[in-house]
Parts: C-alpha cells; sequence; structure tokens
C-alpha cells in the first residue's frame, strides 16, 4: 500500500548533473588548450626577438668593424668606382681581413698567427 503525499521534491537529477559536470569539463579543456597555445606562441615570439636582437647586433659590430677599413665607407663622396671588381676580389682573397673576432677565441695570438688561423678555416 502506497501512501501519497502532496509534498514535491525539487533539484537536479543524476542525468543532468553528469551533462552539466561533462559540459564543464570540455569548457575547461578548451580554455587549458588556448592557454597552452598562447604560452606557446609568446615562447616563440621571445625567442623570434632575441634573434632578431642578436642579428641587429652583429650588424652593428660588423659594419664598425669594416668601417675603418675605408673600403666601405659609403658616405665618402670620393669612391673611386674605377676599380676592377675581380683584381680586388682575388686581393682579398690573398691577404685577408683579420676582425676583432678572430682574436676572442686565442687572445693571445699576434695579427700574423690571426690570419694564419683565420685562413686554415676559411680553406
Amino acid at each position: 500500500m502506497r501512501l501519497k503525499s502532496n509534498i514535491k521534491v525539487s533539484g537536479f537529477t543524476l542525468v543532468e548533473m553528469l551533462i552539466s559536470m561533462t559540459l564543464g569539463l570540455i569548457i575547461t579543456a578548451g580554455l587549458v588548450k588556448v592557454y597552452q597555445s598562447n604560452n606557446q606562441l609568446l615562447t616563440y615570439n621571445y625567442a623570434l626577438s632575441n634573434i632578431q636582437q642578436d642579428g641587429r647586433y652583429i650588424i652593428s659590430a660588423l659594419r664598425q668593424s669594416l668601417l675603418p677599413v675605408g673600403r666601405y665607407n659609403e658616405f665618402s663622396a670620393n669612391l673611386d668606382r674605377n676599380i676592377d671588381v675581380d683584381m680586388e676580389a682575388t686581393y682579398i682573397r690573398a691577404h685577408s681581413i683579420v676582425l676583432e673576432a678572430d682574436y676572442d677565441v686565442d687572445p693571445t695570438l699576434g695579427s700574423k698567427e690571426g690570419q694564419m688561423k683565420r685562413l686554415t678555416h676559411c680553406s
């Protein structure tokens, strides 16, 4: 025998709770994925900016090292345009330009040893 009561039960059923938890997990997983991809993009952009900064420094250092040589002064109004390019290239290959960075590895080297070491590395 069953007794009928007028009491109405309110709340969520087990199925409704499982569906809401599943949707919450899907949304949370999506947010975590977006965070991870943004973090990877930030790391990539940071590395790219470091590479660009290093490149700018290298170009600046090379320019400062090569400008005193005299052949690379683009601001000079008295540039000799009648130079034979092939003869110039042959001379440069035979007499390599020693830069400051050649002595970073072994500072005890003199200019002749630095040139010889540079020529052996270039060959």
